[in-house]
């Protein structure tokens, strides 16, 4: 008895850190210390700290067989001395020390996923992939929800983020109960392949419909490319091993309605709360547009002429309730390459920044003492691996970065295998988003599945998903 109330512990620990990412911001409370403002704990987390504690009798069980793993002692090796470089040499060695363990617990809760899924049945396992369909189901629809009401209430009492407001695009991007919308469509993406690879259940294809809803709600360019390229690159690999993949191409057309009807959602939020805007409907697409092509193509905007009288015209909505595209893309790109362009130059500063980096969250710092820029102490770059290369130098950076290439040289052996093929498409799609944000702690999710996918090869392929 006792056994079996220690497995559906862990089991469901299990499918909460997979799942549950949307939760990852509320309920939490925040413990901003040391500048390190995203540093939170909260029902998600505690989640997080418990899958590891249960697998504790795990790993000390298995001690010898992962001693042996010269892959793991070797990987954790190489990014602890590139940890205590950095802690050594940073200017902030107490928020270096905080952000270095942060990344320790994210490793531990790879390992200790990696461990919990080898202990589940094969009944188990098919029960996560239900719990993974119904959390696609029932976020997208609590994403729905959320869109209802922040058309009418801007903040979505309380629920939005900073950068969700409809003032930005038109119309409010949903991030749920997640920090930003980036970090809850990344979320989703687990359930997201474990429904498009699914061909017979038709739980699958209403979760399918309505996961891709939620995340073209977050309107997330990271997200829609993630998809995109995996899903592209899975077809390139199974049409060079003549690999029928039927099923994907019936479940493709259920996403591409579920984008397509987020998208309908997004515009016509718009056009309801800025009913009164001039040209709201041609602006909202100017946006939506800007936004998708990365800047890129360019549509001339429509605004009503400016009355020279110094007195309002009566047709002219007031400020507070119009609604006029003011360059966030072209702003966001400009933030996110100058950060990332102070990391690089930091990084390529001293050969010892080169091998072993700057230390993590020692960034703002550094550039401020190095560099002579004014920035701020949390600096931080909205690409992951520039993130990871200027606090871990490349020695760190290739440690981590072995591990999902393992897993994709491996799904790509076994690309045959239905299993194989769902593992290769979320590793690349989770890779991909990575370009497009730099978080630790809205990752978690991230390294469970990595750990997963990575400790139970070879034998989890023959597995159907």
């Amino acid at each position: 008895m006792a056994k079996k109330y220690i497995n559906d512990v862990r089991f469901w620990l299990l499918a909460i850190v997979i799942f549950g990412g949307g939760f990852a911001l509320h309920p939490s409370v925040g413990l901003s210390i040391l500048d390190f403002s995203s540093f939170r704990i909260g029902l998600y987390q505690i989640a997080a700290v418990g899958l590891i504690i249960s697998s504790l009798p795990l790993i000390f069980k298995k001690r010898q067989s992962l001693s042996r793993n010269r892959w793991l002692i070797g990987g954790f090796l190489a990014i602890f001395i590139a940890i205590t470089v950095g802690v050594f040499f940073a200017e902030a060695r107490l928020r270096t020390a905080l952000y270095s363990l942060s990344l320790l617990f994210l490793l531990t809760v790879g390992l200790s996923a990696g461990l919990i899924y080898s202990e589940l049945s094969k009944s188990e396992k098919r029960k996560l992939i239900s719990v993974g369909l119904w959390s696609g189901l029932i976020f997208g629809i609590l994403a729905i929800i959320q869109l209802i009401v922040a058309t009418f209430e801007p903040t979505g009492f309380g629920t939005l983020c900073a950068g969700c407001k409809a003032d930005v695009f038109g119309f409010p991007r949903i991030n749920l109960f997640a920090a930003e919308p980036q970090f809850f469509a990344n979320s989703l993406l687990p359930a997201f392949f474990f429904a498009l690879f699914q061909s017979k259940s038709r739980l699958a294809k209403f979760s399918l419909f309505f996961t891709t809803i939620a995340i073209s709600l977050t309107f997330s360019r990271g997200g829609f490319l993630a998809i995109f390229i995996a899903i592209t690159l899975l077809l390139i690999v199974a049409f060079i091993k003549r690999i029928n993949l039927s099923f994907i191409y019936k479940n493709i057309p259920i996403a591409a309605t579920g984008l397509l009807f987020g998208f309908i959602l997004l515009f016509s939020s718009a056009n309801i709360r800025y009913a009164n805007t001039p040209f709201i409907a041609h602006n909202t697409f100017v946006s939506m547009v800007d936004q998708l092509s990365l800047g890129k193509i360019k549509i001339p905007q429509k605004s009503v002429a400016k009355n020279p009288s110094p007195k309002p015209a009566e047709n002219v909505p007031s400020s507070n309730n119009s609604f006029q595209p003011a360059g966030f893309v072209e702003a966001s790109a400009n933030d996110r390459l100058s950060a990332s362009d102070l990391a690089i130059k930091s990084w390529l500063s001293s050969p010892r920044t080169f091998f072993f980096g700057v230390g993590l969250g020692n960034l703002g710092n550094f550039i401020q003492k190095h560099l002579h820029v004014n920035v701020p102490a949390d600096q931080t770059v909205y690409v992951f691996y520039i993130l990871l290369l200027s606090g871990l130098g490349i020695i760190g950076l290739f440690a981590l970065l072995i591990a999902p290439l393992i897993i994709i040289f491996f799904a790509i052996k076994n690309i045959r295998k239905i299993k194989a093929q769902f593992i290769l498409s979320l590793t690349i799609a989770m890779f991909v988003h990575f370009w497009f944000f730099g978080s630790f702690i809205n990752t978690i999710h991230c390294f469970a599945i990595i750990g997963i996918f990575l400790y139970n090869y070879p034998r989890d392929y023959a597995e159907k998903v």
